[in-house]
């Protein structure tokens, strides 16, 4: 008898066991802290200045491949337009502006095989004043290279991220040039708190998971 009743007592705490696993979430793993990059599309625009302005400022650094032509318009010195189009195999890179004016929103260079040229950026949409030239005829000083329409984009590979240390996960770039868009893939922090740093810069935020709230540190 003692040796049925041991048997029994070990099959109840197996049966026991299975039961339990039965009944777990399968979620033993989550936090509370699931999060996804949040895509985010900012026009260059006078009405969206500051917006504007501070997502061109968290792209210092960061050079895109135009990788076709950008068609837009060139304004002369004396107020005269012309068609333009900046080249394909045409590097833009986003620099810190040399001007303080309210309308500029960052700094640039255009360089290619054969041109390189620097200046700012205005809103309105895109405007790009070249400020000084180190090489080649394509582009003069005092002229301005205007783009419409102009945004620039951060788009997510909507990765979940846990959220309970910072974590690196790749977005991609995306910089409207009129009717053309070029991307540059990118790695970006998040935040425990759900910031999005990109070159130490707070480009954006990460949307929580619902029920999920961060730990809120930065």
């Amino acid at each position: 008898m003692k040796l049925y009743f041991s048997k029994f007592l070990m099959a109840a705490a197996m049966i026991g066991a299975v039961a339990l696993t039965g009944c777990s979430d399968g979620d033993s793993g989550s936090s509370g802290h699931d999060a996804v990059v949040t895509s985010t599309d900012v026009a260059v625009s006078p009405s969206n200045l500051t917006a504007a302005k501070s997502f061109a400022s968290s792209l210092a650094g960061t050079s895109v491949f135009l990788d076709g032509d950008a068609l837009g318009t060139v304004v002369n010195a004396d107020g005269s337009t012309a068609t333009f189009s900046i080249p394909g195999s045409t590097t833009l890179t986003f620099v810190a502006a040399t001007s303080t004016a309210t309308n500029v929103i960052t700094g640039f260079t255009l360089e290619s095989p054969t041109d390189l040229a620097e200046g700012d950026i205005e809103v309105g949409s895109c405007k790009m004043k070249v400020k000084a030239v180190k090489k080649g005829n394509k582009y003069a000083v005092g002229k301005t290279y205007v783009f419409e329409p102009c945004s620039f984009s951060l788009v997510s590979n909507g990765e979940k991220l846990n959220l309970t240390s910072d974590v690196v996960t790749n977005v991609t770039i995306k910089v409207k040039l009129g009717e053309k868009t070029f991307k540059k893939d990118v790695q970006v922090t998040v935040t425990t708190g759900g910031k999005i740093l990109l070159n130490g810069k707070e480009i954006g935020k990460a949307t929580f998971a619902t029920g999920s709230t961060g730990s809120g540190n930065t």
